[in-house]
């Protein structure tokens, strides 16, 4: 088999926004489809495989990959350019540098991760303690939040869109850390009910109620209110919250919550 030409080396056949284009119409935007897998048919795949980036090296091994991985296996400086300030990553001579930080977590994964431990036990032990062991991670960027709850032994899924942040997640899989390309909108997540005993949501801008219906049942959901609003829709929806700093972490949700059906977040 040949191998495909430079300009390829981010080719995802699934993710190809050239044929994305061309299915536009049949796409419900409003809901994000277009991020969605679409794969075209075979007259339309490419049969040849995809080139390493130039100057492509052995990747860094872990643990020192949560920290840094080579610049040039990761060609993507939009992302640190728009990110750099919430400390998503910066560059540093010929490496990617990861602090730690995320849109809301700018003073570090370490010390959020804390903050909801002691949320969810009331301050009496961390997330481990509190019977989490899976976590999914709704857009999770470039993965800091799941790379630094493996000390605590909790394995984590992290999911983002190929959107105008570049592919994301190339960042995680470079630094060692279990991530796919996905969206939450109208197909269904390829994981069995109750895979995870946490779902967190900073920011990820879901509507978690669509058509009345609370889209998982799960032990610790945590979500990021894009406002100060407690009025929030999705706020609503959840019911008794707690709060710190526009954190919000909903502990054992109820069989019925204002008379919503529940149903796992892996049937939606």
């Amino acid at each position: 088999m040949n191998i495909c030409p430079l300009k390829f080396n981010e080719y995802i056949p699934c993710h190809d926004i050239s044929y994305v284009k061309q299915l536009a119409r049949d796409l419900n935007l409003s809901k994000s489809e277009e991020l969605e897998r679409h794969c075209p048919p075979l007259g339309k795949r490419l049969f040849c495989l995809v080139p390493p980036p130039q100057d492509y090296k052995i990747p860094i091994k872990w643990p020192v990959s949560r920290d840094y991985v080579w610049r040039s296996n990761v060609n993507h400086t939009h992302l640190a350019e728009v990110k750099g300030g919430q400390n998503w990553v910066h560059e540093k001579n010929q490496l990617w540098w990861f602090p730690g930080g995320g849109t809301h977590f700018k003073h570090g994964a370490a010390e959020y991760i804390q903050r909801l431990g002691n949320m969810a036990t009331d301050e009496t032990g961390d997330l481990r303690s509190a019977g989490v062991v899976q976590v999914l991670d709704v857009g999770c960027g470039v993965a800091s939040f799941s790379a630094y709850l493996l000390p605590l032994d909790i394995q984590t899924m992290s999911f983002a869109p190929k959107d105008g942040h570049e592919n994301q997640i190339q960042f995680a899989l470079e630094r060692g850390i279990g991530a796919m390309i996905s969206v939450i909108a109208s197909k269904q997540l390829p994981y069995p009910s109750n895979s995870f005993e946490m779902v967190h949501c900073s920011r990820c801008r879901i509507d978690w109620h669509e058509n009345g219906t609370f889209l998982f049942s799960t032990a610790h959901f945590i979500f990021k209110l894009i406002s100060a609003s407690l009025h929030d829709q999705n706020a609503q929806i959840l019911g008794k919250y707690k709060f710190l700093n526009n954190l919000a972490i909903r502990k054992s949700i109820p069989d019925n919550i204002h008379d919503i059906e529940i149903r796992s977040l892996a049937y939606w």
